[in-house]
């Protein structure tokens, strides 16, 4: 997910769990649904994601952890 924001920049969350369930190979997008959408809420509790004023998100302060 977080991959895709780095490329894409802000996304709103439907496009952003679309875009990370195809890069990850998912060909039921709705079967991943729930669980990307509890990826999105996680990321955004530690600060990786943020939600812009129009709704759209982007990539927050903490951003990806490096490895």
């Amino acid at each position: 997910m977080l991959r895709v924001l780095e490329e894409q920049v802000s996304l709103p969350k439907e496009e952003l769990i679309k875009e990370a369930a195809k890069l990850l190979g998912c060909a039921r997008q709705g079967a991943a649904a729930a669980l990307f959408t509890a990826a999105v809420e996680y990321a955004s509790a530690k600060g990786r994601v943020t939600q812009s004023e129009n709704g759209k998100l982007t990539l927050g302060a903490k951003g990806p952890e490096k490895r």
